[in-house]
């Protein structure tokens, strides 16, 4: 990975933090989390398991990982950043189907305005 990769993480982090600590008051956020999130950008409208086939992430991490990034688990008491929603596939309900919300789609932008880079790209391909 080129120091212009691990710059852009750094940065991508570090507004995943400044948005966790204003929207959840807490500044600790899993770097799973920005994995997550660059999948769902890259893959809109995919399945939870697509998506954890994708990042080679677990079951237990990609549900966890996309409930902090969306509503969160109300019924706990717990908030999420708005950011993926979630929704039963219609013509299988067993099947999650993972997008961006608007909210998402903002950030998205926001990074992608910051940075100059689009998170869509694999790690180490970033432009120079």
């Amino acid at each position: 990975m080129s120091i212009t990769a691990l710059h852009v993480a750094a940065e991508v982090l570090q507004i995943f933090r400044q948005l966790s600590a204003d929207k959840l008051e807490k500044q600790d956020v899993p770097p799973n989390l920005v994995v997550v999130f660059a999948a769902v950008a890259a893959n809109p409208g995919r399945s939870l398991k697509e998506l954890q086939e994708t990042t080679g992430l677990g079951q237990a991490v990609m549900s966890r990982s996309c409930a902090m990034l969306g509503r969160g688990k109300p019924a706990a008491g717990i908030h999420g950043l708005g950011l993926v929603s979630v929704e039963e596939d219609p013509t299988n309900y067993s099947r999650k189907i993972v997008s961006l919300t608007p909210e998402g789609e903002q950030l998205l932008a926001t990074i992608d305005e910051q940075l100059g880079r689009f998170v869509r790209q694999r790690p180490g391909k970033a432009q120079q």
